[in-house]
């Protein structure tokens, strides 16, 4: 009856309500001798399909089927992008993924392997074992020469013919010494005093600068507004160590005493623990699982700040840039730059890029420095042109990779550089942990400041 399928055994399976779909490679070998990535005649194409059907199977089976749909060939976009599946499921694999190595394939040698991997009878089958072949050998025989805890960008280009690697290790950046001087001024009356004495130096060289250039409250240009600036952040900070000092002299127990922070509102605010949370930086890239323990620092990290010392490291930081911008208007020093983010996996890292773009510019235009951001020169790159003193020295300390770890995936590096010149050899400034699509957790930590 209709509806049914009985076996040679008599056993019936119900087809009511079902869609039957046949597969088959009837007409494959008279349209493979016009396969290629050549423009086609799909019309023709098709015709020639149905009649190696027709030709096959007898018209009471034809009359039975509703629709005989005609797939057409890959194309050349088609392969390259079965190409980019392939390499996504390749950077997962653990060798990759445990040894913080990333695969970075430029476009050229991606649509070369793209051609030459794939067979227009095979399909991508054939591309996926050529994958294998061309780019799985090459990458392991690089990665046999380095040594397992290594972070390393591996990049393959398409250089004569033939696919060319290029290793570029990433070395771990070690702990500041003039870092590790700022974290060790703790809270004491001492300390605050001797800031205090630096602070009200600071307003007087400012003063001596603003009535050199006879800058008055309508100043217009860059340098003059911000010499105002400068003034009316020491300002701040003078009141903010004036207060401290006042409450610790009257307190019986200077580690208990709680200040009303007026600098904590800024958009730019160091928290701060004095209590070492430090790894080493070479045992950190050694793990298996950086955002795990980067997710677990976030978790542990409100246990460790302590509000004082946080407000107190927090002054720390303005009065040293403060002083900063004050010796470059004194020297004259003032730079045009271009501040240049690159993405060295192409394709990916948009989010990223925006991300630490967004970051550089809300963070200098706090410090008053004059920010424009520029026409991306690509989806890999981001610029941004900044105005200001020294910023040369301080932009220098930034230049470097910055290492993102999305969840479940490898890593992802972000170079920032003021003069894009390629090396053997790239610290890593910082590593961070974006935030989760709820806006919870993010860590990012500097490896220079312990």
């Amino acid at each position: 009856g209709e509806g049914r399928l009985t076996d040679a055994l008599g056993r019936t399976t119900d087809f009511t309500n079902t869609i039957i779909i046949l597969t088959s490679n009837l007409g494959a070998e008279q349209a493979s001798r016009r396969l290629g990535f050549a423009e086609r005649d799909v019309q023709n194409q098709a015709t020639s399909y149905r009649a190696a059907v027709e030709d096959f199977f007898r018209p009471e089976l034809l009359n039975r089927i509703d629709r005989i749909v005609v797939f057409k060939s890959l194309e050349l976009q088609d392969a390259v992008a079965i190409t980019r599946l392939q390499l996504d499921g390749l950077l997962q694999r653990d060798g990759f993924v445990r040894r913080t190595t990333i695969l970075n394939i430029s476009e050229s040698a991606l649509v070369e392997v793209a051609q030459q991997g794939f067979d227009a009878l095979l399909g991508g089958r054939a591309l996926k074992r050529a994958i294998e072949r061309d780019l799985t050998t090459l990458a392991a025989t690089q990665l046999v020469k380095l040594k397992a805890t290594q972070p390393i960008i591996l990049d393959i280009n398409w250089i004569n013919k033939r696919l060319q690697p290029n290793i570029t290790a990433l070395i771990p950046t070690s702990q500041e010494k003039n870092a590790a001087r700022l974290s060790e001024q703790s809270l004491t009356l001492e300390s605050v005093n001797r800031l205090l004495e630096f602070v009200t130096n600071l307003r007087e060289r400012l003063y001596a600068l603003r009535d050199a250039q006879e800058v008055d409250l309508n100043a217009t240009s860059d340098e003059q507004r911000l010499l105002l600036t400068m003034q009316e952040s020491v300002f701040d900070v003078k009141e903010e160590l004036d207060e401290m000092l006042w409450a610790m002299e009257t307190a019986r127990d200077p580690t208990e005493t709680r200040f009303s922070s007026r600098i904590q509102q800024a958009r730019v605010y160091f928290r701060w623990s004095y209590e070492c949370y430090t790894v080493n930086s070479g045992d950190f890239y050694a793990l298996q699982d950086i955002r795990d323990y980067l997710e677990e620092m976030y978790v542990q990290a409100p246990k460790l700040i302590k509000e004082y010392q946080s407000n107190w490291f927090n002054l720390l930081m303005i009065s040293s840039f403060l002083g900063f911008f004050c010796r470059g208007l004194e020297l004259n020093q003032q730079d045009n730059l271009k501040l240049t983010l690159h993405s060295r996996v192409h394709g990916c890292g948009e989010k990223e890029l925006d991300y630490l773009l967004d970051c550089y510019e809300k963070t200098l235009i706090y410090l008053g420095i004059e920010t424009r951001r520029l026409a991306p020169t690509g989806q890999d790159f981001r610029h941004l042109q900044v105005k200001g003193p020294r910023l040369q020295t301080l932009l220098g300390f930034e230049e470097g990779i910055h290492l993102f770890h999305p969840p479940n995936e490898n890593a992802l590096p972000i170079q920032v550089s003021l003069n894009q010149v390629e090396t053997e050899t790239l610290n890593i400034i910082r590593s961070y942990a974006l935030p989760a699509d709820d806006g919870k957790g993010g860590v990012l930590t500097d490896l220079r400041s312990g």
